[in-house]
């Protein structure tokens, strides 16, 4: 994982925002995600996703303020969430385990907040995680896959010089 004192100094670089334009997809840890991180990459945070787990709750809450693509993970016993999303949130995508996808196996909090991302129609998605983040890869293939889809109907509708 990356620290945020890392990401702070590498978002303050050019060449490294450069750099990270150049890429698809972008996955980078709630712990590591500061305003300023936030604001300095603001440009790439369309094609970033943010992981977060049940140790950070608190970065979390903050996250949903900026962030357009969230993974969350080891919230099935409790959610630390609100019961909502906030006003103004620009989320656009949220990522559960498959475990999650029967409601039986979610808590009334996650539920709540499931059904209030769905009204503003963020895309809630299940896909199988990582279980060892130290061994598996944390690059999501549904948010790299959406990102490629994203990327390929762009050229599409951009003018051809």
């Amino acid at each position: 994982m990356i620290p945020q004192k890392t990401l702070l100094a590498l978002s303050r670089s050019p060449s490294v925002i450069k750099l990270f334009r150049q890429l698809d997809v972008l996955v980078l840890p709630v712990k590591a995600m500061s305003d300023e991180v936030t604001n300095n990459i603001r440009t790439i945070l369309s094609k970033t996703l943010v992981d977060a787990n049940s140790d950070c709750s608190e970065e979390y809450v903050q996250a949903l303020q900026h962030i357009h693509h969230l993974r969350v993970r080891d919230f099935i016993f409790t959610w630390p969430g609100r019961d909502r999303l906030p006003e103004g949130s620009p989320l656009r995508s949220f990522y559960l385990d498959l475990s999650l996808r029967s409601s039986s196996n979610r808590s009334y909090g996650l539920n709540k907040f499931l059904l209030s991302c769905e009204s503003k129609g963020v895309k809630v998605i299940y896909e199988g995680q990582p279980e060892d983040y130290g061994v598996d890869s944390i690059i999501s293939p549904e948010f790299s896959r959406r990102q490629r889809e994203y990327k390929e109907s762009r050229k599409s509708v951009s003018p051809k010089a």
